[in-house]
């Protein structure tokens, strides 16, 4: 469902418009859903495209989503070792300072 959305409002940022009247049709309402975003069905392919087409283009972007999912994880990797190489670095500097103090 979340994959859903997050198409869903990609397509609808390059359509959006500065009025308030897209929302006093009762039909619309009831397509969306409480956060206001219309939901597409995946499973049905537009008319005029063919069905093989809208078939790799919705492997593609589950692709897409799980390899975004999969740059999100390694970069909280990349920002904890990160961390813990600064914490190293500073702990390494105090030792080091205290060598050179018992060596005088």
């Amino acid at each position: 469902i979340k994959r859903v959305k997050k198409a869903a409002e990609m397509e609808g940022d390059s359509d959006e418009s500065d009025s308030d009247d897209d929302f006093d049709s009762s039909s619309e309402e009831e397509d969306d859903d409480e956060d206001g975003v219309e939901h597409l069905d995946l499973n049905i392919c537009p008319p005029g495209c063919s069905q093989e087409l809208y078939d790799a283009t919705i492997v593609m972007r589950e692709k897409k989503l799980d390899l975004e999912e999969a740059i999100q994880e390694e970069k909280k990797i990349i920002d904890s070792l990160k961390k813990e190489v600064d914490a190293l670095i500073k702990k390494n500097k105090v030792i080091s300072h205290g060598v050179k103090c018992a060596k005088e």
